[in-house]
């Protein structure tokens, strides 16, 4: 069962400490869950774009490949699916850090993606606190070590 984002108390989001206004791409090609991880994420402050396939996520990043800050990836998408946009989004721009999502494990494609540099992983159906909690870690985690992919997320 998801919760409505009008679900969500606005007092809850004001007073969470996981606050942020970096970029963050959503890619989910389930309606519902974009609407509602961009809901959650924008009244966290974030600036939230969405793109409903990997192939729309791809191409972007290819036309602005600066303007994303943190990208929250399903793993598994019609088309092209999470570890396909995951080494397209890599090779357009190394240093965005990933954050993998998915209803399935984090064992298997996420474990070979964290390896590879994916930042986290976080499981669906997320929560309002853990959805912002891993981008403002995340956002943190980037900021701190600009330069380098965080290869941590993977034994945490």
């Amino acid at each position: 069962q998801h919760a409505e984002a009008g679900d969500i108390p606005a007092r809850a989001l004001h007073a969470a400490p996981d606050r942020g206004s970096e970029t963050v791409l959503i890619v989910d090609d389930e309606p519902a869950v974009l609407t509602l991880a961009a809901k959650i994420l924008t009244r966290a402050g974030y600036h939230v774009i969405t793109a409903g396939s990997g192939q729309d996520a791809v191409d972007l990043v290819r036309g602005a490949p600066h303007a994303v800050d943190v990208m929250v990836l399903d793993m598994v998408m019609h088309g092209m699916d999470g570890p396909q946009v995951f080494h397209a989004v890599r090779a357009l721009r190394p240093d965005m850090p990933v954050i993998l999502s998915s209803g399935f494990s984090a064992h298997g494609a996420a474990e070979d993606l964290l390896a590879a540099g994916a930042a986290a992983f976080t499981a669906k159906p997320y929560t309002t606190q853990e959805l912002c909690r891993v981008v403002r870690e995340t956002c943190d985690r980037s900021a701190r070590h600009p330069a380098r992919r965080s290869h941590s997320a993977a034994s945490e």
